[in-house]
């Protein structure tokens, strides 16, 4: 029983242990916007007008940015207005290094 117990408490340590090492950074949220939603937006220092993004042929603005570190894992969430009015919102759960996007739905609620 203590074997079990201990074997059990040892595998859950190295798992937490690899959730805390692997926790990916916002400049990495950025780069998968990037890469996986086609996003990209110009430097924030260099920022010269509202509309500084683009997604395809739209141009886009950086409506808001909400970043969630649990230390765990993480939880992004952006939202872009068109030049229409149109809102694109981009939500992600950020664990090992990877992101998994997310719908609006329960599960982002309780994560968040």
């Amino acid at each position: 029983m203590i074997r079990i117990f201990s074997l059990i408490f040892g595998t859950l340590s190295i798992v937490v242990l690899g959730l805390m090492l692997t926790v990916p950074t916002a400049d990495e949220f950025e780069t998968w916007t990037a890469d996986a939603q086609g996003i990209t937006c110009d430097d924030p220092l260099e920022r010269e007008a509202e509309f500084n993004c683009r997604h395809n042929d739209a141009i886009l603005s950086e409506k808001s940015r909400h970043i969630r570190d649990s230390g765990l894992f993480m939880t992004a969430e952006k939202t872009y207005r068109d030049q229409d009015g149109n809102d694109i919102t981009v939500r992600a759960l950020g664990v090992f290094n990877t992101f998994v996007e997310m719908e609006d739905s329960q599960a982002w609620e309780i994560i968040n």
